[in-house]
């Protein structure tokens, strides 16, 4: 089914706006390249891209509601009670990752708690892979709000995404995953040792 021209224009404007932290001598050619997609070509970019979820009507949910009911498999990073945070498996550099709000919303619903896990991922990209640079923007897929953090470095192209292979997907994923601390380590106590008597026989002294 080709998208209608509202649909597109919508989408196009989401786009426009996901790109608008980019770097400038990346983000003019991405615009050039959104605004002159027909709507087919455009439904085309959105698919091989996996943001071409569906509209939550009767009997159908969004693919991220879905990845955070754990019905679609994903590379998780990081969770808490309202998001959850996976890898962009089309990914724009090593190290792009998505922070889903659980919760099936605008971009003015986004919790704090979001952004505030964004920033840590980030941080943590940058502590692991070095990029030139790692920005953090938003976007609304059909009505789910998410956060993508992507790590530019000195060769990445925006308007290239590339399948990642399992094997690598894993290797980020063990790098970037946050390990919650609910408890420090109970120490064990070490209880004194009683001390053992020992009695030893008298002996009488000897009278020669």
């Amino acid at each position: 089914m080709v998208l209608t021209d509202e649909q597109a224009e919508d989408i196009r404007a989401q786009l426009l706006d996901q790109v608008s932290n980019f770097p400038e001598d990346k983000k003019k050619q991405i615009e050039d390249k959104i605004l002159s997609m027909t709507n087919e070509e455009l439904e085309d970019f959105l698919k091989q891209n996996q943001a071409m979820a569906q509209q939550p009507t009767s009997g159908k949910e969004c693919v991220f509601c879905l990845i955070i009911a754990g019905k679609m498999p994903s590379h998780k990073i990081a969770e808490t009670k309202d998001e959850l945070a996976v890898l962009e498996i089309n990914p724009i550099a090593k190290g792009h990752a998505l922070v889903l709000p659980k919760k099936h919303a605008g971009i003015t619903k986004i919790p704090k708690s979001s952004f505030g896990l964004a920033k840590k991922i980030a941080t943590r990209i940058i502590s692991r892979f070095n990029p030139q640079e790692v920005k953090i923007t938003t976007s609304n897929i059909f009505g789910h709000a998410l956060i993508e953090i992507i790590p530019f470095y000195k060769d990445t192209d925006p308007s290239k995404r590339k399948k990642a292979e399992e094997k690598d997907l894993i290797e980020t994923q063990q790098l970037l995953y946050f390990v919650k601390k609910d408890t420090e380590p109970v120490k064990k106590k070490i209880e004194p040792k009683e001390e053992v008597k020992i009695n030893l026989p008298k002996i009488k002294p000897r009278i020669p």
